[in-house]
């Protein structure tokens, strides 16, 4: 995602232009990744990092944002071929006269989609996605208590892990990558799913956005 608002909102407070992005009077720095504020969050919420599961979760978080999600996004090997556009790139080129800091964020956005997502949607970074993807979800299969709402059970409740473990299958089943997830997951994340928890996060919205869910900006969050 790219933050397009003026570079005082923006830069100031993730100089990468992306999100999410947490900032508040209680932080020295703006957080500006996904996980440094979920290890925020169990700073305050404990529980969601217990500590007789806190390396295993830490592991395995860290394995799982080490995966290219957008090599997963497309199941079509054709559609594949088309590559991902570099939309910064082609804003820069059509676009007239606009604001500088608003240049500066399109200009990073287009640098940093060359590096990272270009080959998105080879072969081979497909194929080291999905490794990598299949690797994480054995590791959690083989000590997950099937039946369990939680990864660790009910006495543990809810972690970090789920919170993070979940959208990510979620995902998968909704690019219609579903051949990734093995059936002890899948059921799993259905379970997660029909929590009330669930159901008031995400509005029963998918985790992907399309035109009939309207414009971003008129959702209500």
């Amino acid at each position: 995602f790219l933050c397009t608002t003026s570079r005082s909102k923006c830069s100031d407070n993730n100089n990468s232009y992306e999100v999410p992005t947490l900032t508040g009077e209680s932080l020295d720095r703006p957080l500006t990744s996904s996980l440094k504020i979920s290890y925020w969050l169990c700073q305050r919420y404990p529980h969601l990092l217990p500590r007789e599961h806190e390396a295993q979760i830490r592991l395995r978080l860290a394995k799982m944002h080490d995966i290219q999600a957008l090599s997963l996004s497309v199941p079509d090997k054709k559609a594949r071929e088309y590559g991902v556009p570099n939309i910064a790139a082609e804003q820069l080129s059509t676009v007239g006269k606009i604001p500088e800091d608003y240049r500066s964020a399109l200009q990073f956005k287009a640098e940093f989609h060359k590096k990272h997502m270009e080959s998105a949607l080879e072969a081979d970074q497909v194929v080291l996605a999905e490794s990598k993807v299949l690797e994480v979800f054995c590791e959690i299969s083989d000590t997950y208590h099937e039946g369990d709402v939680w990864l660790f059970g009910q006495a543990v409740g809810p972690t970090i892990l789920d919170a993070h473990l979940v959208p990510l299958i979620t995902r998968l089943e909704d690019c219609g990558r579903q051949d990734l997830v093995p059936g002890i997951l899948a059921a799993y994340a259905g379970r997660v799913r029909s929590t009330d928890a669930w159901r008031e996060a995400t509005h029963g919205r998918p985790t992907m956005w399309d035109i009939s869910m309207g414009h971003v900006a008129d959702m209500e969050l």
